[in-house]
Formats: structure tokens, C-alpha cells, sequence
């Protein structure tokens, strides 16, 4: 659309991110990407990357805080449904999340397989906090130890822990300063 004015409305947008791109007289372009969210779906998460191993279990589940009926399209044009599903493609899914009141918006999911380190998948939310409290979860491939190093944006070691052999392990750790932390984890294989 052109206008000479500075402000434009858009119908119909619907939530999740957009690129707005102005363009100018003399021909430049800006391009901005925006996040659009209703205050009425303000609980719908952020996802974060999956990296699965090989041979591990692809399946995974979003967490929300209210009743969604959740819609997925795999990276070849599958659809799924449902707040639990499997993730057997490599690529990028798309989720379509749908409160009572039919809005709707739409995140992306990273999926990728990594070489067999032992580690099934882990995850680390929520990234970022608001209140320094993160939750770091680890799903192993077999039974292994797992050792956790945090490190401050300084580069100091704010916390260890090594854990027994299981297939689980989960944790909490608290970030006391804004900037990004390192969080190191070796599973002892």
C-alpha cells in the first residue's frame, strides 16, 4: 500500500511474527520484523529448537496454560494435531494454536537429529526469564551420568552438578544478572 501518511492500518493480521517492509521515495527499503500477540493469548509459549539423537524418542509436548486446540504441519506438508505429537521429520514445523474465541496464532519449531552423544533431547525454558529462574530438562538416550555447568556472562562458573546414570534429569538454576549464560553438559559417555 502507498500513503503519504505515517500511519497505516492493517486488517485482518493475525498473530505471530511479521515482516513490515517501507519503502521510501528515493527507493530505500527498511525492513522490520515484528511480533504481533493477543492479550488474550499472552500464555502461549515461545518454542525453542528440538534436537533429538538418533533412535531416541520424537516425542514432544507444549506446554500452555490454557485450552488450545493446537494444529501442526510437518516440514513435508503433514498435518497433526494435538498438544502432544511425534516429531519424526527434520526441518521446521509450523504449530497453529487456536484459543475458544477462534483467534489464533502461529510459532515455529525447529526440529534436527544430531549424532549419537547420548543425549535424546534437553531443554532449557523459560528462555528468556523474567525472574532469573530457568528449568533445564535432559532426556537421555540410555541410562547415563550427566554433568551441568553454568557459566555467568563474565565466563565465571556459577554452578555444577553432576547426576547418576538415568534417562531423565531435570534441574533448576537461577540467573542472577541479564546477558547470556553458557550452560555446558556432557553426559559422561
Amino acid at each position: 500500500q502507498s500513503t503519504s501518511d505515517s500511519i497505516l492500518t492493517i486488517s485482518n493480521l493475525q498473530q505471530g511474527k511479521h515482516v513490515i517492509a517501507a519503502k521510501d521515495y528515493t527507493g530505500k527499503t527498511l525492513l522490520n520484523e515484528i511480533m504481533i500477540s493477543n492479550a488474550d493469548m499472552a500464555d502461549v509459549p515461545e518454542l525453542q529448537d528440538v534436537h533429538f539423537s538418533q533412535g531416541a524418542s520424537r516425542d514432544y509436548r507444549i506446554d500452555t496454560k490454557s485450552d488450545y486446540i493446537c494444529r501442526w504441519k510437518s516440514p513435508k506438508g503433514r498435518y497433526l494435531s494435538g498438544e502432544s505429537v511425534t516429531l519424526d521429520e527434520d526441518g521446521q514445523y509450523i504449530l497453529e494454536l487456536t484459543n475458544n474465541d477462534g483467534c489464533s496464532t502461529t510459532r515455529t519449531l525447529n526440529v534436527s537429529t544430531m549424532a549419537g552423544d547420548g543425549f535424546a533431547r534437553h531443554s532449557v525454558s523459560p528462555n528468556p526469564t523474567t525472574d532469573g529462574n530457568v528449568d533445564v530438562r535432559v532426556e537421555m538416550s540410555k541410562s547415563l551420568p550427566l554433568e551441568l555447568r553454568l557459566y555467568s556472562p563474565d565466563g565465571a562458573l556459577l554452578q555444577r552438578e553432576t547426576r547418576l546414570s538415568d534417562t531423565y534429569h531435570a534441574t533448576r538454576c537461577y540467573l542472577p544478572m541479564n546477558g547470556i549464560y553458557i550452560l555446558e553438559m556432557s553426559s559422561g559417555n
